[in-house]
């Protein structure tokens, strides 16, 4: 299943592969596709994109390449090309989003997203012994980080796409915390990775793990703990936290954490989106197999460090599970897919 393009990556890693056309599937005689990193040629070339029966999307191809996709909102997505490769993918809509992309060789080695000509994302690729993307590194700008919950985490978002509602409304909780007093927050250090555990030719398992520590100074203590569901047995602890923070010097290191494992099963037809260049990198546009169960399980954590101990102030658990119902043409690729969205797909003849 793939879900409805409604924006281009806020917090999430870019894809950038291609379709081969040199594997023949004997009973129907066409292509399967297959991972090759640099460009999106599918065999099957989607036209439209219809949800609840409203066309959402309208591809245009130029040849074998995909140039435009119409929005029904009125917004474009262009693909820009230099030479075989996408070097660029420009969202005309408000927030003006802009991915670009790097390579080393005809491997995918760096892409960065940007809102209204302004760096925001990073995402350094790494890959594993048989050239398949299996992990990345994000750097995110720390004014992104503490001002943009909305546009990195909002419905709708890349990372909504990635991780799940639950998990997109923790992060903007936390985010929300980081908004308390800007004048009084700063970002410290943080990491955010994510990995893939591929099976074949098919992501079985995508890990996200991603820490921020939020540097709180102690005249917003009684303001975060107001907001934050502090469990009972914490609430002692209080008293001996703003004392921690005046023998800090009046600040109080904030960890936030989030985890999430995304385990996958595929059908047996074919993925008209494997490889598919201009959406987050997840398991439905790697692999060539279309996805039938997404699991979610993760957790947020809020932290601090009280006399070396750590001590939890947040610790939320989430799960989400959706598993998607096909309909096949007799090429085997989905015209109708039900789950969490009911879509149906239309090829260019």
């Amino acid at each position: 299943m793939r879900k409805i393009v409604v924006a281009l990556c806020a917090l999430a890693i870019m894809g950038a592969t291609a379709c081969k056309k040199d594997d023949i599937n004997s009973d129907v005689g066409n292509p399967i596709p297959t991972y090759t990193e640099g460009y999106y040629q599918p065999y099957a070339q989607i036209a439209t994109i219809s949800e609840g029966g409203v066309v959402a999307e309208t591809w245009t191809w130029n040849d074998k390449n995909l140039d435009n996709i119409a929005l029904k909102n009125g917004g474009n997505i262009m693909f820009n090309y230099t030479g075989k490769y996408i070097s660029k993918v420009v969202n005309t809509g408000s927030e003006k989003q802009e991915i670009r992309y790097y390579y080393q060789g005809e491997a995918l080695s760096k892409c960065e997203i940007y809102y209204n000509g302004v760096l925001a994302i990073s995402m350094d690729m790494a890959h594993n012994a048989a050239g398949k993307i299996s992990s990345a590194n994000l750097t995110i700008d720390d004014n992104f980080l503490l001002n943009m919950a909305g546009s990195l985490f909002g419905k709708g978002s890349a990372f909504e796409k990635l991780m799940g509602r639950q998990a997109a409304e923790q992060m903007i909780k936390m985010a929300e915390l980081a908004q308390l007093d800007n004048s009084k927050f700063s970002v410290g250090s943080k990491t955010f990775t994510m990995t893939l555990v591929w099976n074949g030719e098919n992501v079985t398992q995508q890990i996200f793990n991603g820490s921020v520590v939020i540097n709180i100074s102690s005249d917003d203590l009684e303001t975060l703990t107001s907001i934050l569901p502090i469990p009972d047995e914490a609430q002692q602890y209080i008293q001996l936290i703003q004392l921690a923070m005046l023998m800090g010097g009046g600040n109080l290191p904030i960890n936030m954490a989030i985890n999430d494992t995304i385990n996958v099963t595929h059908d047996k037809n074919y993925n008209p989106f494997c490889c598919y260049w201009g959406d987050i990198v997840s398991p439905e546009n790697l692999s060539q197999n279309n996805v039938l169960t997404m699991q979610h399980a993760g957790a947020t954590k809020i932290s601090v460090s009280l006399m070396g101990q750590a001590m939890d102030l947040m610790n939320t658990p989430f799960d989400n599970y959706t598993e998607y119902i096909y309909q096949y043409n007799d090429k085997k690729y989905p015209t109708q897919v039900s789950g969490d969205k009911n879509v149906t797909y239309t090829y260019k003849q």
